[in-house]
């Protein structure tokens, strides 16, 4: 899935290469992180991933997922996890089988949700979603907005850069009273939230706009 949403036509790019020196002392002085503390907490996360009833990688790369938004706390770090998992089967009929075709028509037809290209000073990826006046919800349902935000979560997450930045996501409600949108908009709002903190581990903060 992720591998093709990464073709899509778009300004943006995914960004997997290692964090310069620059952003490893962000990541000194923000998140604790440093060589000793990377190789203790992956290590320690991997004994209590193995005693917990959790299935997941277990490989440095994966963990650091989990652990960069935690500090590299190991049981916050698995508690993030669960966090997921939880998740995932809260909305397991929603993300079963999740398909490109789903989240293409987000994306490419009806430019609901935008990803910027640069970072804003803090080095954070910039996401505009808008769910007002712009949003024909007979064209493109909750459903596709939700699992559009779910799968572009999930690939911010791989980006080294954002798991030590993190994200700045905008919730464009302008005109949330009109238009040709219908549907419970505090739902619409509800389904986006959930996605944050606990739906996928990422730093972030999110900014309602009216």
């Amino acid at each position: 899935l992720f591998e093709t949403v990464l073709k899509m036509p778009g300004p943006f790019e995914i960004d997997r290469s290692p964090p310069s020196a620059e952003l490893l002392e962000v990541a000194k002085q923000e998140l604790r992180e440093t060589p000793e503390v990377r190789a203790a907490a992956v290590e320690e996360l991997r004994k209590l991933l193995k005693a917990s009833d959790l299935n997941f990688p277990d490989d440095e790369e994966f963990l650091l997922i989990y652990l960069r938004p935690t500090k590299f706390y190991p049981e916050s770090a698995l508690k993030l996890m669960r966090n997921v998992a939880e998740f995932n089967k809260s909305y397991k009929d929603l993300l079963h089988n999740l398909m490109p075709a789903d989240v293409k028509p987000v994306f490419v037809d009806h430019g609901l949700i935008n990803i910027f290209t640069n970072r804003d000073h803090k080095g954070r990826r910039l996401m505009v979603v808008h769910m007002g006046e712009k949003w024909n919800t007979k064209e493109v349902t909750e459903d596709q907005i939700f699992r559009a935000l779910y799968t572009i979560q999930k690939l911010a997450v791989l980006e080294p850069a954002t798991q030590i930045n993190g994200a700045v996501v905008i919730y464009d409600f302008k005109g949330d009273g009109h238009g040709p949108r219908k549907g419970n908009v505090d739902e619409r709002r509800q389904a986006a939230a959930d996605l944050h903190p606990g739906g996928l581990p990422a730093a972030h903060e999110g900014c309602p706009l009216r």
